[in-house]
C-alpha cells in the first residue's frame, strides 16, 4: 500500500494507511479520499502525508493485459444500453 497515492485539487496524497467501505471510519482523524461509484460500494482510503503540490507526471503502468467477463457483443450492447 506505501506506493498508493492519490491527487485532488492541488494535494498529492500519499503514505495510504487504511481503506475500507465502512462510512462509520470517516468519524476518526485523517485525510480519507472517498470514491464513490453508482454501481458499486464507496471506498474510503486514509491517507496519513497530504501536501500542495503539481500535479504528478509519468506515464501510468497498468496491467500488461486487459481480459473482460463479457464477450465483446456483451460489452457493446452494454456501453450502447
Amino acid at each position: 500500500m506505501s506506493s498508493a497515492r492519490a491527487y485532488f485539487a492541488g494535494r498529492l496524497a500519499t503514505r495510504l494507511v487504511d481503506v475500507t467501505s465502512d462510512p462509520a471510519a470517516l468519524d476518526g482523524a485523517g485525510w480519507w479520499a472517498v470514491v464513490a461509484a453508482y454501481d458499486a460500494p464507496p471506498v474510503f482510503a486514509r491517507f496519513d502525508d497530504v501536501r500542495e503540490a503539481d500535479l504528478p507526471r509519468g506515464s501510468w503502468r497498468g496491467p500488461s493485459r486487459w481480459s473482460s467477463s463479457m464477450s465483446r457483443a456483451a460489452y457493446i450492447t452494454a456501453v450502447e444500453r
